[in-house]
């Protein structure tokens, strides 16, 4: 990919991704499914606060509350 550059993940597709660059890589997210906004709500923190490192327990939590909309691998 180049700077600037949009790309369509077709459903059910694995993707994964590394900065082969030299500059920071800014990776935006569209989901047309409500379901996954709520995951990223619970994995995340409003702008400018620190995100402090999930327990074991609470992140087996967070994934047991989205099992029905995410697949997570072991």
């Amino acid at each position: 990919m180049t700077e600037g550059a949009t790309i369509y993940i077709p459903p059910n597709t694995r993707v994964s991704l590394k900065n082969t660059g030299t500059k920071p890589l800014t990776v935006l997210f569209f989901f047309a499914d409500p379901a996954m906004s709520g995951y990223f709500r619970d994995v995340s923190v409003p702008e400018g606060q620190r995100a402090a490192p999930f327990s074991t327990e609470e992140f087996a939590a967070v994934r047991a509350r989205h099992r029905d909309e995410i697949v997570f691998e072991k």
